[in-house]
């Protein structure tokens, strides 16, 4: 990395010999579209199991006997699981292959469904969400292993721009499926949907989703999985990039917690008018993946995508403070630096996720946990940042964990980047 200017071309890596790649970067739509369209519905399960709850935490809390904003804290026993659950199997994936690995993630994420279900106590719905929570994380961050066993270069790119793509839609469409199955049926019917959906995913990986990593027979042994770990955490690319992708995450997750308390309690906005505002939102990130994709086909570096998307996110998030610490903001102004911040993320994760990965060819499965580990961790940490600063200044707490988190997702790229060993 000696010698290497934060906004030079990337170095090249080995070009690694695989029969259905020819090099070309477009995405072979009818050759891997199957193949794209389920790496991107199992990722999507986590925004769903997430979203979808939302609308129904009041009647949850009621019903549950739990405490008023305790269907709050159900969301963070499900990143928990995801942060946790991937940081076994990950590794499993290397020596057992992605598809086994995938199999257990979508029967654990449809166990824990069934199990909210069916829960008629606090504790018992608090397992199923930490067991739906482990197989989301798995079904997150196996998908990564396999984008980098069979893409290269700005094909995998482009590849994880439309897996980040059709996350997007989830977000959006989430609350929305959450308030008429909550309205009709009723909140546990909420984790019927998940379940089924899980089920459905199953039979599509069985039938749609070839193995990209034979199997090694290697087992799960603690001693190479702990060498996969350290050898990740030792390169200064993946660590730099998954801190700084982390930190970005963690810009959105301080939104989602934050924002009904911001819409809701500090701008009066009704309960149908937060479900629009919040849709708005998300489909910044749609947009910002469309847009990436966009400047990809042109020819941009992706390092000044990365710089400009960066620079954007910071930006948004010290304007949503200030207008905090003013006394200033408004719903309308508040809104538009939000998708301005969701869109930035668009355009950060699939790079951000592409050059993590990209150094660890042999370890993708250990390196993609860690990636998506991290990455629910710091979300799950600034959500709880969030809640615990909020004291009746909603906007001034979310606009300062976001200015924060920005502001290391910019410097953990500078590092990535410095010159020296």
């Amino acid at each position: 990395m000696r010698g290497v200017n934060w906004c030079s071309p990337p170095p090249p890596f080995k070009k690694f010999s695989k029969p259905d790649d020819p090099g070309h970067p477009a995405v072979r739509l009818s050759r891997d579209g199957v193949l794209i369209l389920a790496l991107s519905l199992l990722s999507a399960l986590t925004p769903l199991a997430i979203d979808m709850a939302l609308p129904g935490f009041q009647h949850l809390e009621r019903d549950l006997g739990l405490a008023p904003g305790g269907g709050a804290g159900t969301v963070g026993i499900f990143l928990l699981g995801y942060a946790l659950g991937p940081l076994w199997f990950g590794p499993l994936s290397d020596s057992l292959g992605r598809k086994p690995v995938l199999y257990a993630g979508v029967l654990l994420f449809s166990a824990g469904g069934m199990l909210c279900f069916a829960a008629t106590r606090g504790d018992l719905f608090m397992a199923g969400r930490l067991v739906q929570g482990v197989g989301a994380g798995i079904c997150s961050a196996i998908p990564l292993a396999v984008v980098r066993d069979r893409f290269e270069g700005l094909r995998g790119r482009r590849v994880l721009t439309l897996i980040t793509l059709v996350m997007g839609i989830a977000p959006v469409v989430a609350p929305l499926i959450g308030s008429l199955v909550v309205a009709s049926l009723g909140w546990r019917h909420v984790f019927s949907v998940l379940w089924i959906i899980g089920l459905l995913l199953l039979v599509f990986v069985a039938l749609g989703l070839g193995e990209s990593r034979p199997p090694s027979g290697a087992g799960a042994a603690i001693r190479p999985m702990v060498r996969a770990y350290g050898e990740a955490l030792g390169n200064r690319l993946f660590l730099a990039y998954t801190l700084g992708n982390g930190f970005s995450v963690a810009c959105m997750f301080a939104f989602i917690a934050a924002s009904p308390a911001v819409f809701m309690g500090q701008y009066g906005i009704s309960v149908a008018g937060y479900g629009m505002i919040f849709a708005a939102i998300a489909a910044g990130i749609m947009a910002g993946a469309l847009f990436n994709d966009r400047l990809l086909a042109a020819g941009l570096s992706p390092r000044m995508i990365l710089v400009g998307a960066l620079l954007g996110s910071a930006g948004s998030a010290l304007l949503l403070l200030a207008s905090g610490l003013a006394g200033a903001g408004s719903a309308a102004m508040t809104l538009g630096l939000l998708v301005i911040n969701n869109l930035c993320s668009g355009l950060i994760r699939p790079n951000a996720t592409h050059e993590a990965m990209q150094p660890l060819p042999h370890i993708a499965g250990s390196a993609s946990a860690l990636f998506r580990g991290a990455q629910m961790l710091f979300g799950a940490l600034a959500a709880a940042w969030v809640g615990a600063a909020a004291s009746g200044q909603a906007l001034t707490a979310m606009g300062a964990v976001m200015s924060f988190a920005a502001l290391l997702a910019l410097a953990s790229f500078r590092w990535a980047h410095r010159p020296g060993p």
